[in-house]
């Protein structure tokens, strides 16, 4: 378990739900911490592209809808690329924007727009 620092852009609650591509649902902030700490330093040359989609502004709640695409390389080498829609929600904390959920959904490239 890696002990919390200051992350001033996540929640200081300690409920953070994010929910995977895959369906899994992660229920805490360090669990949500320990995932992208995990996923960071795996050695696998990812890069991340994404692309704000719309924003949405409340005076105590945001909504950001992003467009992502990740590619990695497996241990083979061969290089695997996935799209997904990123939905980020933060909350005024203080007087500071923190997020409270994010929601990663595959795209379907048959169906995508």
């Amino acid at each position: 378990m890696v002990v919390l620092g200051r992350l001033p852009t996540l929640t200081s609650g300690n409920d953070l739900p994010m929910l995977a591509p895959n369906g899994y649902k992660f229920d805490t902030k360090q669990q949500y911490i320990d995932f992208h700490r995990q996923w960071f330093a795996a050695k696998d040359d990812g890069k991340l592209d994404a692309r704000v989609v719309r924003v949405i502004e409340s005076p105590a709640l945001s909504h950001a809808l992003i467009r992502s695409r990740y590619s990695s390389k497996h241990k083979a080498g061969k290089v695997q690329t996935s799209e997904t829609w990123l939905a980020l929600t933060f909350a005024l904390e203080n007087g500071s924007w923190r997020l409270v959920a994010d929601q990663n959904t595959p795209i379907d490239a048959k169906l995508a727009q």
